[in-house]
């Protein structure tokens, strides 16, 4: 099944295809082919960082390397911007995993906004509604 780009979904996507080419690591895989959207041409360098998963584990910027990578900035209280776009970049991700010309499969990561009451247990919880990966 393929998605349309509509207005609508390229709102949506063309950050995140931002944010994963600033955020792809030394040497990226083949960038994917797009049929309207802005594709920077390399990524840039990024400092050394430190977060928590949703399994309490370390995520570091080795984490990201290798493959592209969606980054989604948001918080699990949020009523509407937030679930609507995690549910759409799911169903991408989903739609990627179905084209055999991908060689390896993008990620996607949500970055919460709003640590204190975005606890890892909560996280691991909200994450895998919108993508079991």
């Amino acid at each position: 099944m393929r998605i349309p780009l509509t207005p609508f979904l390229l709102a949506r996507i063309i950050p995140l295809l931002c944010i994963a080419a600033l955020l792809g690591g030394c040497s990226p895989p083949k960038p994917p082919e797009l049929q309207q959207a802005t594709l920077l041409p390399s990524p840039k360098p990024i400092a050394d960082f430190r977060l928590i998963d949703q399994n309490g584990e370390p995520f570091t910027l080795e984490d990201l390397k290798g493959h592209w990578t969606f980054v989604f900035f948001g918080y699990t209280q949020c009523p509407d911007v937030c679930p609507t776009s995690l549910a759409m970049l799911g169903q991408a991700i989903r739609s990627m995993g179905k084209n055999p010309d991908i060689d390896v499969m993008p990620r996607g990561l949500f970055v919460s906004v709003d640590p204190e009451r975005d606890t890892p247990e909560l996280l691991a919880q909200f994450v895998p509604y919108f993508h079991p990966d």
